[in-house]
């Protein structure tokens, strides 16, 4: 039996999420982190050796920022535009990006979504992949795995991770991070921080969304009546997961990531093409 295997890349350690798929249901197999040392092949292969008994399919992602750019097409030929883009950022100087795109339908209208990851992020990974024989499908970005521990989302949900201090909010329509937002905190309520976000997204949703909150106790308190407003995004409770360990795991917004990751490729139902 397949099983599906998420594993988030911080500087200091990786997050790895395993489940298998029985039925129509998901069933966790094992969590942990992982200490990085200084070759991400050693550490990837540490990783796979605890899978060899089962054919395994992995997704990855790194926490570095991406390059997101989010741009209406307004023609008849949008493949042709959105090629034409991804050319003119490869050519960039010192550019320092690889880019893949999708083509939306978000409200009527067609967008081009263009997604940057780190070269050097990229090159390492594959190496290190290739290297363990490892079987690779997707690989993600930060910080849209968060986004796939649920099945669907009825409302635009706004994930809001706090790191050194500093808070930053991510807004979802769907799969598609629409923009993103910095909270000023010395001159903004968390109030004017949604109403400048709102405002600021390229495409136009009411006010009404979902809030998923990785903050610290003192954070928090200042969201609470924001995100009680709002709703939470309910993360304890998974209809298609048996056994979802949320609990363990409070506040970890790189272990959550990892369980996304898992829970997508499980989803899918895909098999691996390796015989164990």
């Amino acid at each position: 039996m397949t099983q599906y295997c998420g594993i988030i890349i911080t500087d200091t350690e990786l997050y790895v999420s395993v489940s298998k798929r029985i039925q129509n249901q998901i069933k966790v197999i094992d969590r942990y982190i992982h200490k990085r040392t200084e070759s991400l092949t050693v550490d990837l292969s540490t990783i796979h050796s605890k899978n060899t008994n089962y054919p395994t399919i992995y997704s990855i992602a790194y926490t570095g920022e991406p390059r997101l750019i989010l741009n209406k097409t307004n023609n008849n030929n949008p493949i042709q535009t959105a090629w034409m883009l991804k050319e003119e950022l490869l050519a960039e100087p010192n550019n320092t990006f690889n880019y893949q795109f999708i083509l939306p339908t978000i409200h009527n209208q067609q967008w081009v979504y263009m997604v940057g990851i780190s070269q050097s992020d990229l090159l390492a990974l594959k190496q290190a992949t290739d290297l363990n024989n490892m079987e690779v499908e997707v690989i993600s970005y930060w910080p849209i795995p968060l986004i796939d521990l649920h099945k669907s989302h009825t409302k635009p949900i706004l994930i809001l991770i706090e790191e050194h201090d500093i808070i930053k909010g991510y807004l979802y329509e769907g799969a598609i991070i629409i923009s993103t937002i910095t909270w000023n905190q010395q001159n903004e309520t968390p109030k004017e921080v949604i109403s400048r976000l709102l405002q600021e997204s390229p495409i136009k949703i009411d006010d009404s969304l979902n809030i998923q909150a990785y903050l610290s106790n003192r954070t928090y308190a200042l969201w609470n009546q924001l995100i009680e407003q709002y709703g939470v995004v309910n993360t304890s409770t998974i209809s298609d997961v048996v056994n979802h360990f949320t609990y363990r795991w409070n506040h970890n917004v790189y272990m959550d990531a990892s369980v996304g990751l898992s829970y997508y490729l499980a989803r899918t139902g895909i098999q691996s093409e390796k015989i164990i």
